[in-house]
């Protein structure tokens, strides 16, 4: 877990270059100009705009075919790693917590994978970003000294706001719209552990709202499952860009 824990903050820092940008120049560098506005004093540096910034950097890092931790997916990776670093750096926190943390938010994933699916393939994004920022919730209520029975009600109310959240990305590249839902999806997990630690109860418990996740997945049409047929994928926009890149990947390859 020291080796993954390392792994992402790698990933973090190679997607804080500038210069960064994938191979179909749809991502790269939006990290940077976030993480640039917050130190420059633009935007206020809080947790939630740091744990933007680390989520972004980590996706981009994947678009542009960087090192990353696949947790639960590489199209939801920066989410846990954007919120367990981001919270570590403004409260001081030592590794051995993160470590600890990462531990509890990989219990909450195995939950996902047991009761549902962590695939946006089968379950649409709420599988992959909507698990991701319940595991991210989980482990920073963790991270902050929560009780066990406070990680589950943080990650079922992570879940529940995303539920329903459909996988339509542009071209088929996990970059449009997937990286911003991960910054997005960062701050949802943020809300979920903050209310938990408050004393805030998900009504509906964890293992429901896995399970319901699954069913909402499998009534999903598989226009809206990542076969980039439906969704923000099939709007006039999504489709030129992807008649573009497609070209000059093509053409590139020749």
């Amino acid at each position: 877990m020291h080796k993954t824990l390392a792994v992402m903050r790698e990933s973090i820092t190679a997607g804080l270059n500038p210069n960064m940008r994938s191979d179909s120049k749809m991502a790269g560098g939006n990290a940077y100009r976030l993480y640039k506005a917050l130190n420059d004093g633009i935007i206020e540096d809080t947790i939630y705009t740091r744990a933007a910034a680390y989520a972004l950097a980590v996706t981009e890092t994947n678009a542009c075919m960087g090192k990353i931790v696949a947790a639960p997916t590489a199209g939801a990776s920066g989410i846990l790693p954007g919120v367990l670093i981001a919270v570590a750096e403004k409260k001081n926190i030592d590794d051995e917590k993160i470590i600890d943390a990462l531990f509890v938010a990989g219990e909450i994933g195995m939950q996902i994978a047991k009761g549902a699916t962590l695939s946006g393939a089968e379950g649409g994004c709420q599988a992959e970003c909507g698990s991701a920022a319940a595991m991210a919730a989980a482990g920073m209520v963790c991270l902050l000294g929560g009780s066990e029975d406070q990680y589950q009600h943080a990650a079922a109310l992570a879940m529940k706001s995303t539920m329903g959240l459909v996988c339509d990305p542009v071209g088929g590249l996990v970059e449009v719209p997937c990286i911003k839902r991960n910054a997005n999806s960062a701050s949802i997990a943020i809300t979920s552990a903050n209310m938990a630690l408050a004393g805030i109860k998900s009504v509906i418990p964890l293992n429901e709202v896995i399970s319901a996740m699954k069913k909402v997945g499998k009534d999903l049409p598989c226009s809206l499952k990542e076969t980039s047929q439906g969704g923000i994928a099939a709007t006039k926009t999504a489709r030129e860009i992807t008649n573009e890149t497609f070209g000059n990947i093509k053409t590139s390859l020749h």
